[in-house]
């Protein structure tokens, strides 16, 4: 789905016969992290703000979330100081900040610093987006939970 076509997706919905070009599409990624901005807060009650980002350069960078198994596997290797071969950097398919609006709900282990979200597709090029992981993997102090 792009611009030139958006306009036929409600006769094409059912059928799950149009994808998003998440991966080339510099608005399918902005409007995707416009939805996890509001799928976060609606779930949890947690005003977040997410940004795309090219790379990441933070050399002390606390938390990640990967939102998908394979985005998961990728940041568990770059985690770990694995430098990640071209096959896997070709499959990731977005990567974005995530900041929490209020610092008082962040675990302190992260402090101010931002989480990374890792969205990527499997060998078999499919994404399989698992958002219950952004509900499950953020850094969020135990007092955010008890709100």
């Amino acid at each position: 789905m792009d611009d030139e076509n958006a306009w036929t997706y409600w006769s094409r919905s059912d059928a799950h016969a149009m994808v998003m070009n998440i991966g080339g599409n510099p608005k399918a990624r902005a409007g995707l992290c416009r939805v996890i901005e509001r799928w976060v807060t609606h779930l949890l009650g947690v005003s977040v703000k997410v940004e795309t980002v090219a790379s990441i350069e933070d050399r002390d960078w606390r938390w990640f979330v990967g939102l998908d198994s394979e985005g998961t596997r990728i940041g568990n290797a770059l985690w770990n100081g694995t430098v990640l071969d071209d096959d896997a950097a070709g499959r990731i398919v977005a990567l974005m900040r995530l900041n929490i609006e209020d610092p008082r709900l962040v675990d302190e282990r992260v402090d101010t610093k931002p989480v990374y979200l890792i969205l990527a597709m499997g060998a078999d090029r499919v994404v399989r987006l698992k958002p219950q992981n952004l509900v499950a993997g953020l850094p969020l102090a135990s007092s955010a939970n008890d709100a």
